[in-house]
């Protein structure tokens, strides 16, 4: 990366081209003066805000790591990723992009190119001031091979980072990226300072900063003095606790001793809403789901005509309806039905539960009422019930077409080495999503990405439409290179999605505030504790 680039010249961008470029990144423009989290939206609230108190929340999984740039673990989503860092940009509740770290962009006329006008006043939480030099050595280190990291393609796209000064930072794409700003949601700012220490205390510039993290019980974190925003947080601290069994959390819930729970079981929702001293929080529809991971290197899965038998045996109706109890609705590929890129005509087919489609298709392949299909296991994480549920379900369908699959729950740091540490399974559920909204940015992730996906999947066509897919421009045009992408998808089977979910929180009426939005992200500079 270089700085300060002398012979940089600054395209003339019009207000007319910042739009075309940021309707066609599925953004708002994003030029207004108010930073940070300001800009974001909070649940209504009935009464004035007020500060102090500590809020304990059950998660439902345990942490692995603590460096933001190698964990995608939704266990650290909900705990440190929003709340000790910041991204430079944000999301309101309309998921329009608004800022953060960033107060205002612009893009070149070229598509090119993304001036960020970086936020004043923002501190890190050993006291370094954040400038444009933190942006640039957070790209690179994500870049970096030597780091592995999963985030890694959110920032590949980046040939060149500018810091013409403190405040100012230029962006430089090889191509036109019209998902860098969905991409940027992705990115966790840190500095060069103390990066050493990042696996054992993480420092940002987010409104709380970290304490202590005791494994398997809690993760401490208190409201950051010098945070940007004045008054903000509201709270003194926040506690985190993993608590893997979904009742025991609703049991603290009630009885007080957590204020806030994550992922409360859906069939207690009703139970929830109808208790006085608690409130059900739902999210809007998003594209977090829910599904089924193969890995394709398995010889029992390295037929496409199997793997789409795996499909065809799930009833997602039954799921949805008896599981989820309502809360989602049944897919197959990647985008929820309200994503621009979605194509019905191709993925409707797949979606629907066949039995004797399945069968037909084991034949095929070989494998008449699952003849040489012995031994396949099904993972699942622990704290989840209902993707436990969900293997459930599978493996009795699958005992319907002669196939004795065995269910397996393991604890979340062992499935993680089991899938993609050193992978050795079949399959395994699994439950995803960041509430992407461009469809290049679903391909980032290692559920989909063409080089590092989960199923060890590997389609040069597939690699060549994804990469053509985030750098064209035009809609219309993107919109028939994911249509056929999601055609590779159902004919190759690599993986099958059986729910897009809405998301549940469970609170106490006094936490007032919350309010994870449609994009998931968990947010709590917002949220306070009545009396």
């Amino acid at each position: 990366m270089t700085a300060d680039r002398a012979d940089f010249r600054q395209t003339a961008t019009t207000r007319r081209t910042v739009l075309k470029y940021a309707v066609l990144a599925g953004a708002s423009v994003g030029l207004a003066t108010q930073t940070g989290p300001f800009a974001r939206g909070a649940a209504a609230q009935e009464a004035t805000p007020v500060s102090g108190g500590t809020l304990n929340v059950g998660v439902a999984a345990e942490l692995k790591v603590l460096d933001p740039h190698i964990t995608t673990l939704a266990a650290y989503a909900t705990t440190i990723r929003f709340t000790v860092f910041e991204t430079l940009v944000e999301a309101n509740d309309k998921g329009e992009y608004i800022p953060s770290l960033a107060d205002s962009w612009e893009f070149g006329e070229d598509g090119l190119s993304l001036k960020l006008n970086l936020a004043k006043g923002a501190k890190f939480h050993n006291g370094k001031a954040f400038t444009s030099k933190d942006v640039a050595f957070t790209v690179a280190r994500i870049k970096d091979p030597a780091l592995s990291s999963q985030f890694a393609p959110q920032v590949e796209a980046v040939t060149e980072v500018e810091t013409p000064d403190d405040a100012t930072v230029i962006l430089h794409f090889a191509s036109p990226t019209p998902a860098i700003l969905d991409y940027l949601l992705n990115v966790q700012i840190v500095t060069e300072q103390d990066i050493d220490k990042i696996g054992e205390h993480p420092v940002g510039t987010g409104p709380f900063e970290f304490v202590e993290w005791a494994l398997n019980d809690h993760i401490t974190l208190r409201r950051f003095a010098d945070y940007r925003q004045a008054g903000l947080p509201y709270l003194d601290e926040l506690i985190f606790h993993p608590v893997l069994d979904v009742d025991t959390r609703l049991t603290n819930l009630q009885a007080g001793s957590l204020d806030l729970i994550e992922q409360p079981a859906p069939k207690d929702a009703e139970r929830i809403k109808g208790d006085a001293n608690l409130q059900l929080i739902e999210t809007p529809p998003t594209s977090k789901y829910d599904n089924i991971q193969i890995n394709t290197q398995n010889p029992l899965m390295s037929e496409a005509k199997v793997r789409q038998a795996m499909s065809f045996a799930f009833d997602r109706e039954s799921y949805v309806r008896d599981i989820l109890y309502g809360f989602g609705s049944p897919a197959v590929g990647p985008f929820p039905a309200n994503n621009w890129a979605f194509d019905a005509a191709i993925c409707d087919p797949y979606l629907v539960f066949d039995l004797e489609k399945a069968g037909k298709l084991l034949e095929e392949a070989g494998h008449p009422g699952g003849q040489g299909l012995e031994g396949i296991e099904i993972l699942t994480p622990l704290g989840y019930p209902e993707l436990k549920a969900g293997a459930v379900l599978l493996q009795a369908n699958l005992a319907a077409l002669g196939i004795a699959a065995t269910v397996t729950e393991l604890e979340i740091a062992a499935w993680v080495d089991r899938i993609a540490t050193a992978p050795n399974y079949v399959m395994t559920t699994d439950t995803y999503g960041y509430g992407d909204s461009d469809p290049a940015t679903f391909f980032t992730r290692d559920n989909l990405n063409p080089e590092t996906n989960i199923h060890q999947f590997r389609n040069e066509e597939y690699a060549r439409l994804v990469e053509e897919g985030a750098s064209t421009i035009d809609q219309e045009a993107r919109k028939k290179i994911y249509a056929q992408i999601q055609q590779i998808l159902m004919d190759e089977m690599p993986g099958f999605l059986i729910a897009h979910r809405v998301d549940l929180f469970a609170a106490r009426k006094n936490v007032h505030g919350f309010n994870p939005g449609p994009l998931i992200r968990h947010h709590y500079e917002k949220t306070w504790i009545s009396a």
